[in-house]
Order: structure tokens, then sequence, then C-alpha cells
């Protein structure tokens, strides 16, 4: 308000200071939200305010101010959380670090399931059911029980 009166005269400042003011309004809000995803990865990972600030290499009331929204945490302290186990891409973007796959497909794996995905889906079934049918074992013939042993 009190910016906008001291203006008012000069119509272009104004706009150029309540886009400013919108700017601003707008870090805020991210950063709140930062904080609030940096306080969930301290509970999902079972630390209190001080054990990560001082994993990370900051106060407890610095801490205290990331999650707050008050502060916006720097990159050495982004580094560091990383390595205390904080899903940071989260942290900062609110989408989750994909997980590797415990067994990641080979060239050939990944080809054919390329392949399979651009299939139609009545033909994806007659696929699954040849390669169930290839893939089950051979099954050995039952061997005939002596008598008496």
């Amino acid at each position: 308000m009190y910016v906008s009166f001291v203006i008012s005269d000069i119509k272009r400042d104004n706009l150029i200071l309540y886009n400013k003011r919108l700017s601003v309004n707008w870090k805020l809000k991210k950063m709140i939200k930062q904080g609030a995803r940096l306080r969930e990865e301290r509970e999902r990972l079972g630390l209190t305010q001080q054990a990560l600030g001082e994993a990370a290499g900051v106060t407890n009331i610095t801490q205290s101010n990331y999650e707050a929204g008050r502060r916006s945490p720097a990159a050495d302290y982004l580094a560091a959380a990383a390595a205390a186990g904080v899903d940071v891409l989260y942290v900062v973007t609110g989408v989750r670090t994909p997980v590797a796959s415990p067994q990641a497909l080979d060239e050939d794996t990944q080809a054919m399931v390329d392949i399979y995905r651009r299939l139609p889906i009545d033909d994806r079934a007659a696929v699954r059911r040849i390669a169930n049918s290839a893939a089950k074992p051979a099954v050995e013939p039952k061997k005939r029980a002596r008598g008496g042993e």
C-alpha cells in the first residue's frame, strides 16, 4: 500500500512494483512448500531438527528456519542433507527421485519392452500367453516307483 501510494501518479512504475510484490509472494510460498517438504523428509528419516542440522552443518535455529520457510537453504546445505539421506530433488521440486530398479534392464530386454508397449491391447495379451508358454520349465517325466523299495 505505501509503495503504491507513493508512486500512484506513475502508472508504469506502479505496475513494475506490483509485479515485484507478486514475485516476492511467489518466492515466499515456494520457500514455505520447500520447508514443509524438508520437514517431511527429516521425519521420514526419523531425525530431529538438531540431528539433521548437525549432519548438514547448520544450527538448530537455522534448520528450524528452513523448515518454517523463513530461509531458503543454500546448495552446500542441500548437498550435506542429501548425504544424510534427504531426497533433495523432492525438497526443491516436489518430485520424488526415481528409484533405480535393483535389476536394470539390459538392452535386449528394454527393446522387447518398448515393442510390447507399442502393441495394441489384444496383441499384448497374445504376447503374454506365448511368453508364459515358452517360459514354463520343461516337465520331467515322473519316475515310477519300484515295487518293494
